[in-house]
């Protein structure tokens, strides 16, 4: 009976979806993925309710029925229904009433599937929704997060949201998206494209699962597996499944248990501690395609990696990598911590002889040691994670880039080429944040980090600071940072947007390392420059932050000896209009941000502040009215963007 059990508890968690309004009707289908969360399809959602309004709808299983509300939706909008990528067409249902209801174990794991059985519902004789699932199995894969279905069972209109489960494991491994037009089969998409719930768009104010809706999501579901029973549980139809995986020494309860306590912990301050411990508790290096980001997925890496390893002491290899989490947080989350450890413990206990193997706190590798005595940093400053575009033009084809993206995940040594322009024809302004989209996109999940998000840095010449870089986003460009019904918000509202000086690639010259060292320590003065800047500049303050009232455009001489005279901070004007000099609102944005700089303590917090102003535009708050186009050079040389000729590490 050990797939007919899997069949009831998928089942059991199966939901439709349809209006309030008429409770028979059929959008399509979702499943229970942690209390009060519903997981399914955004296209069966998205034409029907509101974009950004309180819709609701109605949720409806076996033995459950709730009203609901969309409330988190991809983070970027699909170009259309047909053509997105399978992780663009995700969406989190939160159910608006208090019920007990079960929810499906989504697997840790990220290798593709085999056997499989699609779960749903359809429309029966009479017009009345009735349960539905089918057998078949994954003929292939479709980019990072799409599972392509074999010839074996059409897919019916309705089924689309549901789930997918690998019954060789007892998992939900995917969400049932799209059947063939011309034959039977289709397409799911793979439950690692949760992974970029990190940055879903709230819809209507939603704030339940805080700033980082995927691992509040998974928390909240790996907890709930924790408090089940035995008899009740996946592990259970898992275990009886008879697979290779549940005849392993690890077993399918020690996976609910430890990752209980795993959910309990804070994220990984340093993306390379999962893969680095893995290979610790392997006893040798690992080749990765994609490195696992968190604790969770790390132990599903840690089973594909042994799958199919004749390993005598494959339960000491687990608990090994789960000792080494359990000391990551020891000093920031010491019960969270301890609670891991001592389940560690218990399971050595069990393993006789065999578990004196696992290592105790007198045992740390060195490399480990080290990274988890420095976390990343939490305050913008050298450490911290950010990506550089470049944007070169083309001396040819005028109005047309070149460009090239880098990124730093952590400290100043750690350059990475993560994309360049492969066509060499350059793009335009227009083309170039949709040319940017995939990879920027990409990137972001290697060097964002829960609400810690990288800063972008844009370099490009002096002749091109007046870029609205801040109001691009994924898809398109905003028309301002004050929020419009069709635009998502632009990255200056949600992350640090800054310039930098294309022209100082490579090595940095003297002048500009010293005045930024001489910076650095001090309390950030303004610097008006409204006239020659050159004597001005001679009787610099340490601490003294070039202020420009002008578009860059028009100042391209006190610029120009700004930055020969080794200045990497320099705020100005986008904008403003100067047909007669300068006028009452010079003196106002002067005093505005001479104000704002002396409220700092220092220059590192300076991109966040602007941020900060940004954001508040974007609410409509006057009072920052006066930084809607406020732009800022921070030009660290610390970090200075390699030459295009420079070998660094690619991921």
């Amino acid at each position: 009976m050990s797939e007919a059990r899997l069949a009831e508890l998928a089942t059991l968690a199966t939901v439709r979806i349809g209006p309030v309004q008429d409770p028979r009707a059929l959008w399509g289908s979702g499943f229970f993925v942690a209390p009060g969360w519903v997981l399914t399809c955004y296209h069966v959602l998205g034409e029907r309710l509101p974009p950004e309004g309180d819709g609701r709808l109605l949720v409806q299983g076996p033995k459950h029925r709730c009203a609901a509300k969309l409330a988190y939706r991809p983070w970027t909008e699909p170009v259309d229904g047909a053509g997105a990528g399978p992780e663009h067409d995700l969406a989190l249902v939160r159910l608006l009433e208090d019920i007990d209801h079960p929810c499906v174990w989504l697997t840790d794991r990220s290798d593709p599937p085999g056997r499989l059985r699609l779960y749903g519902w359809r429309v029966g004789n009479g017009g009345q929704p009735r349960s539905w699932s089918g057998h078949c199995h994954s003929n292939g894969t479709d980019g990072d997060h799409g599972i392509t279905l074999g010839s074996l069972h059409s897919i019916p209109h309705g089924a689309s949201g549901g789930p997918v489960v690998d019954q060789d494991y007892g998992a939900v491994v995917g969400v049932v998206k799209a059947r063939r037009r011309h034959g039977d089969g289709g397409l799911a998409i793979r439950s690692t494209a949760l992974r970029g719930f990190a940055r879903a768009v709230p819809v209507a104010g939603e704030t339940a699962l805080g700033e980082d809706p995927f691992r509040e999501l998974m928390r909240r579901h790996d907890h709930w597996h924790g408090q089940r029973s035995a008899a009740a549980s996946w592990a259970r139809a898992q275990e009886e499944l008879g697979s290779a995986e549940a005849e392993r020494s690890w077993r399918p309860d020690d996976t609910l248990a430890a990752l209980a306590r795993v959910s309990a912990l804070p994220p990984p301050a340093d993306r390379g501690l999962v893969p680095r411990m893995i290979e610790e508790a392997l006893g040798g290096e690992e080749i990765w395609l994609e490195e696992p980001g968190d604790w969770r997925e790390g132990h599903g890496r840690l089973r594909e990696r042994l799958q199919g390893r004749s390993h005598p002491a494959e339960d000491v290899v687990f608990l090994h990598y789960l000792w080494l989490v359990s000391q990551v947080h020891r000093d920031a989350a010491p019960e969270e911590s301890e609670g891991l450890e001592r389940f560690v413990r218990h399971r050595s206990s069990e393993l006789g002889p065999k578990g004196r193997s696992v290592p105790d706190s007198a045992y740390l590798p060195d490399a480990l040691r080290s990274a988890m005595a420095a976390p990343r940093a939490a305050v913008p400053g050298q450490d911290a994670a950010a990506l550089v575009v470049e944007l070169d033009p083309d001396h040819y084809a005028r109005g047309r880039f070149h460009w090239r993206v880098w990124a730093w995940d952590a400290g100043v040594d750690s350059p990475r080429l993560w994309a360049e322009e492969e066509s060499g024809e350059g793009a335009t302004l227009e083309e170039l944040p949709h040319r940017l989209s995939a990879p920027l996109s990409n990137a972001f999940t290697w060097t964002d980090h829960g609400s810690a998000r990288a800063r972008l840095e844009f370099a490009v010449p002096t002749e091109h600071f007046d870029l609205d870089v801040h109001l691009w986003r994924s898809r398109l460009v905003a028309r301002s940072l004050r929020p419009h019904p069709a635009d998502d918000h632009p990255f200056g509202v949600h992350r640090q947007v800054v310039l930098r000086d294309l022209h100082r690639r490579g090595a940095p010259a003297p002048e500009w390392q010293q005045r930024w060292s001489l910076t650095e320590g001090e309390q950030p003065e303004a610097l008006p420059l409204v006239s020659l800047a050159n004597r001005q500049l001679e009787h610099a303050s340490a601490g003294a932050v070039p202020l420009l009232c002008r578009p860059a455009a028009q100042s391209a001489g006190p610029l120009g000896q700004v930055l020969r005279a080794g200045h990497g901070v320099v705020l100005w004007h986008r904008t403003a209009h100067h047909a007669y000099g300068c006028d009452e609102a010079c003196e106002r944005f002067r005093a505005e941000t001479a104000a704002m700089l002396r409220g700092l303590s220092g220059v590192a917090v300076l991109p966040e502040e602007v941020r900060l102003l940004r954001e508040r535009v974007s609410r409509d708050d006057a009072r920052a009215a006066w930084a809607e186009d406020l732009a800022l050079l921070y030009d660290d040389p610390r970090r200075p963007i390699p030459e295009p000729t420079d070998r660094v590490s690619s991921p």
